[in-house]
């Protein structure tokens, strides 16, 4: 059996770096680049399992079909109302905001 290596500090330092620039980039919208938060900015989840919010929903939305901005699949929908908030996506952002979250930016 393989023994695992410990990372050195710097590789650490650099992993954590990086997965929080993923994590920043995962809370902010892909279209207007607004932190998700509710009201304005509520997440939507798409189909897809992408997100956007809810203020560039008209932009997407035509014809009971949206086009994900993020891999430009198409889904449809009988009215914008029927796209889901992503609300686990608003806990952990609730969550970074009593803990953590000024450490992201």
């Amino acid at each position: 059996m393989k023994t695992p290596q410990l990372k050195s500090k710097e590789n650490i330092s650099i992993t954590n770096f990086q997965s929080n620039t993923n994590l920043k980039d995962s809370l902010m919208c892909p279209v207007c680049y607004e932190t998700y938060s509710p009201g304005d900015h509520d997440p939507l989840v798409l189909t897809c399992g992408h997100n956007i919010c809810i203020r560039v929903l008209d932009k997407f939305y035509a014809n009971k079909m949206i086009k994900c901005p993020q891999c430009n699949r198409e889904h449809t929908y009988n009215s914008k109302k029927d796209i889901p908030k992503n609300f686990a996506l608003l806990n952990v952002m609730e969550f970074f905001k009593q803990t953590s979250y000024s450490r992201l930016s």
